[in-house]
């Protein structure tokens, strides 16, 4: 007969300590954050009403300092930026946030549209450009978009 080191009765074979109880793992959700900048008081619902019950981690900021430092604080998924070409330093403020966030995707709304604007945003690699007012589900399926390609790059 076999006998086992540790017991030294013949024929056993000792027991392992049981392990102790897996937690089950809690995945967490990642909720994509939407930073919208909003500038024109011009045809259509605000920025954030047309995002928020998309559920989204959602940001709205009107002055050009509450959104870099939104964009520093904490790096968005994508930016949804209201240009309007009538307001001083609407195309620094722009180029500044490329600056500080370079890798965000842009979705720029303008409130009016011509060749030249088109040409000035275009070097700015926007995701996504459209002139307001649009449609709000074309909107939403903008950012849906955007931030669906953001995630298939990332894994």
């Amino acid at each position: 007969m076999a006998t086992t080191p540790s017991s030294g009765s013949p024929g056993r074979i000792p027991r392992r300590p049981a392990l102790p109880a897996r937690e089950p793992q809690v995945v967490k959700k990642v909720v994509p954050r939407v930073i919208a900048y909003e500038c024109c008081t011009g045809d259509g619902p605000p920025l954030h009403e047309l995002l928020e019950s998309e559920g989204y981690d959602l940001v709205a900021c009107s002055e050009g300092e509450g959104l870099l430092e939104a964009a520093v604080e904490r790096p968005a998924d994508v930016v949804v930026y209201e240009f309007d070409p009538d307001r001083q330093g609407e195309l620094g403020l722009l180029q500044l946030l490329r600056r500080v966030a370079p890798a965000v995707p842009l979705i720029l709304l303008s409130c009016r549209g011509s060749l030249e604007l088109q040409r000035l945003l275009q070097a700015l690699r926007p995701a996504y450009y459209a002139i307001r007012p649009l449609d709000t589900d074309e909107l939403r399926e903008a950012v849906r978009s955007v931030l669906e390609r953001r995630r298939s790059r990332a894994g």
